[in-house]
């Protein structure tokens, strides 16, 4: 019985480290997903200037 509950242990604490390491995955995403839409807002703000200056060109 102790080996068994030994096994248990185990499969417990791989089950918790690998969420552990889901949930930085998760985070590191998110991070990365939240830098670039606030790229992407800088550069859709920056757009209508821009096309402003290529019309006061021509």
């Amino acid at each position: 019985m102790p080996a068994a509950h030994d096994e248990l242990q185990d499969a417990l604490a791989r089950a918790q480290l690998a969420l552990k390491q889901e949930a930085a995955s998760r985070a590191s995403v998110q991070k990365f997903a939240d830098a670039i839409t606030v790229e992407v807002r800088r550069l859709q703000a920056q757009v209508p200037f821009l096309q402003g200056q290529s019309s006061s060109r021509r």
